[in-house]
């Protein structure tokens, strides 16, 4: 629009209306919207009669010009009232507060309810140890908040894991306009191994060696029980990787080199976890992961790339995958390793076409720790990739203030549809209302008691007699058969934490003392 076409306006006439229109085309609140629409209506007619006024009629062009400057005044005020005035609360008799309906109907009446922002943070996911103040939660809207290895309360003893858990589920709840409460995982891989006292159950690699899948699925109801006491609600397991190079340093998370032994014990283990039902007191979220190939990459690399033909991923790695969907795994992690070349985090052919189309899968797709960065150079190509692909939830444990400001930018400039957004957020909501987060948020603390109980040490006792492989020797070692004592030496001879292994109270576990229990030089 130019001066040109309406030589009898006044330039600041002009500059006006298309102020104005341009308020109106940016304002999502629909009060806001509403208002602004009327107030363009009351523009347009001083401005017809300006554009109709000859120069001889200078007296109506004045008096039309001050009107028109009036009403964008106007305009403004109220424009800056909607974008900065939250939306109402929502009435407490709200779908969404209703127990009484599905988590699907929940969802939904929720979803429509909530902010481009608030929509935003229900997708971020971060590290306790990354939120600066306990408000952030609140002002970011956080959807979840996670224990990566190591990342404790001080001191580290159930009962402040379950009063951490309180302190930043209130801030959610109570402190919100929608009161959402927060999802917190953890990575619970061999018992509740980040918290001292807890139960440490053999690694995988050891209880596929019990060949039980009855004991793994108890293994992992145990985990569950002493999760849940303290306050968490999703377990980042099982480790749903099939092993095809030892030369993997993560082989031990593994349940064995075999897809069928594998699919055979993750479906167990999921039982374990979620139990009959989310919302029951003895379950947790479970997380298969990592999809699809890590156990498979050239070299036993981490992160690698994992080349073979897709009929060997079908067969070797994706097949455990087709079991815990069957099993009805509530939420699934991807790889940081690439298929052929191309990051499963960028892949909607795996996250979406195969995962959801070809497997049915309809629950909640995580990212690994901040492994969305490496899907291309620029991060703001990475994230857009990323979710384009299917990623639901993005574990973003650090760098999560621009991961959030980097989407909100991706969404107002329609580089990725809101419609993309409202998806991945439904079945956040969905997932935290089958998990009865809305009605009970918050934990007892006195239940904390329960980690590391007797009966649970007896459970994990019988797991490591059954994961002990008898070698029979066939002449290669110089040992008499008439040998009655075996003398166990070494420095890992009597140190737990070296022989608990990685994930244990840190992500890598340490030597030394590091946690309650009984080492193999004790028993022997």
């Amino acid at each position: 629009m130019s001066v040109e076409k309406f030589p009898n306006l006044h330039p600041a006439v002009i500059t006006s209306f298309i102020l104005e229109f341009k308020m109106v085309s940016y304002i999502e609140n629909p009060i806001g919207l509403s208002i602004n629409v009327v107030s363009l209506c009351l523009f347009l007619a001083p401005f017809l009669v300006l554009s109709m006024s000859s120069q001889k009629n200078k007296k109506t062009r004045e008096i039309a010009t001050v009107i028109v400057l009036f009403v964008t005044a106007l305009c403004i005020y109220f424009w800056l009232s909607s974008v900065t005035r939250p939306p109402p609360l929502p009435p407490e008799e709200a779908p969404y507060c209703n127990p009484n309906l599905t988590p699907e109907e929940r969802a939904t009446d929720l979803l429509s309810r909530m902010t481009l922002e608030e929509k935003i943070g229900q997708m971020t996911l971060v590290d306790r140890q990354s939120v600066n103040s306990i408000s952030d939660i609140s002002t970011y809207y956080l959807g979840g908040l996670l224990s990566g290895g190591g990342s404790c309360p001080d001191p580290n003893v159930p009962q402040n894991w379950a009063r951490m858990y309180n302190e930043f589920q209130r801030q959610a709840v109570e402190h919100t306009r929608l009161g959402i409460p927060i999802i917190y995982g953890i990575d619970a891989v061999h018992g509740h191994n980040n918290v001292y006292g807890a139960v440490i159950l053999p690694h995988n690699i050891g209880m596929g060696a019990t060949w039980n899948p009855e004991l793994v699925e108890e293994c992992a109801h145990i985990t569950a029980i002493e999760v849940r006491a303290t306050g968490i609600r999703w377990t980042f397991s099982p480790v749903t990787d099939v092993t095809r190079d030892d030369r993997w340093g993560r082989t031990y998370e593994s349940f064995g080199e075999d897809p069928y032994l594998v699919k055979t014990m993750v479906m167990s283990a999921v039982k374990g976890y979620q139990g009959a039902g989310l919302s029951e007191s003895d379950s947790v979220l479970a997380t298969a992961k990592h999809y699809v190939g890590s156990g498979g990459t050239v070299g036993g690399k981490d992160q690698g790339d994992c080349r073979a033909p897709l009929r060997i991923i079908r067969e070797q790695h994706l097949e455990p995958f087709v079991g815990v969907v069957n099993a009805g795994v509530g939420s699934i992690m991807a790889s940081y390793c690439s298929i052929n070349g191309q990051k499963i985090h960028g892949s909607k052919f795996f996250l979406t076409d195969v995962l959801r189309g070809g497997l049915g899968f309809q629950g909640l797709l995580v990212s690994d720790w901040e492994a969305i960065g490496q899907v291309d150079p620029s991060y703001r190509e990475a994230v857009k990739k990323s979710i384009e692909a299917g990623i639901d939830m993005a574990m973003v444990p650090q760098s999560w203030r621009q991961f959030q400001e980097t989407l909100k930018d991706l969404v107002n400039s329609g580089e990725i549809p809101i419609s993309r957004i409202d998806e991945a957020v439904y079945r956040i909501l969905v997932t935290k209302f089958r998990l009865g987060l809305f009605e009970e948020p918050y934990v007892d603390e006195n239940l904390a008691s329960v980690v590391g109980n007797a009966a649970h040490r007896e459970i994990a006792k019988q797991a490591v007699c059954e994961s002990i492989v008898l070698l029979k020797n066939n002449g290669i070692l110089p040992l008499s058969k008439n040998v009655s004592t075996i003398y166990v030496a070494g420095p890992n001879a009597d140190d737990i934490g070296n022989q608990c292994g990685g994930w244990t109270i840190t992500w890598q576990g340490s030597s030394g003392s590091i946690t309650r229990g009984t080492n193999a030089r004790r028993t022997t």
